[in-house]
């Protein structure tokens, strides 16, 4: 048994998770800045 089916883009969603992090944080810095 192997487990390569069960995670095939385990990478691709953590670059996502790494991503929509960077993104939110864009969001909040701008408004700090702003606001």
């Amino acid at each position: 048994m192997t487990d390569r089916g069960y995670y095939p883009s385990y990478g691709d969603n953590y670059f996502a998770i790494i991503l929509v992090l960077f993104i939110l944080l864009a969001i909040i810095g701008c408004v700090c800045y702003l606001g």
